[in-house]
């Protein structure tokens, strides 16, 4: 599939980079996780992709303020790419909810999971876990139908 990333995502993108390196740095990463089918389709937000599936709606939160954050969602917005299909069930609620509570990572504070089964990772996340879920990304076995 064909990655598409606005100018208004980039410039969202990019205004993490010295508030919230971490997510800046893991965003890039997405971007660039053609070698492992992982692609994102983007506007002002953007829809993650693995192959042919879609995973997580990645939103934007608080990026005026002085701690922002990224919000990992299962539910796309409005549609997804036309031949893809959501797998989000692949991604939510157990693997993102086994990097937020993981014992090895001290403190809560820097995440909060919505009603709606979306989960808000503020800048105070440790680096680590964006590394993580990055690599268990990369590895993710997407099922055919």
């Amino acid at each position: 599939m064909d990655q598409k990333i606005s100018k208004k995502y980039a410039g969202n993108r990019d205004a993490l980079a010295a508030s919230f390196p971490g997510a800046h740095r893991f965003l890039l990463d997405l971007e660039n996780g053609a070698a492992s089918g992982l692609w994102l389709s983007t506007s002002t937000n953007a829809h993650l992709y693995k192959q042919n599936s879609f995973l997580s709606y990645i939103r934007f939160g608080n990026l005026q303020y002085a701690s922002p954050a990224i919000i990992l969602s299962p539910d796309f917005h409005i549609s997804i790419v036309r031949g893809t299909s959501d797998q989000s069930r692949l991604l939510f609620p157990e693997i993102v909810s086994t990097f937020v509570r993981n014992p090895a990572v001290p403190g809560s504070l820097w995440w909060s999971e919505s009603s709606d089964g979306a989960f808000e990772f503020r800048s105070a996340t440790p680096e680590s876990v964006f590394q993580d879920l990055l690599d268990r990304l990369r590895t993710l076995e997407i099922e055919t139908p």
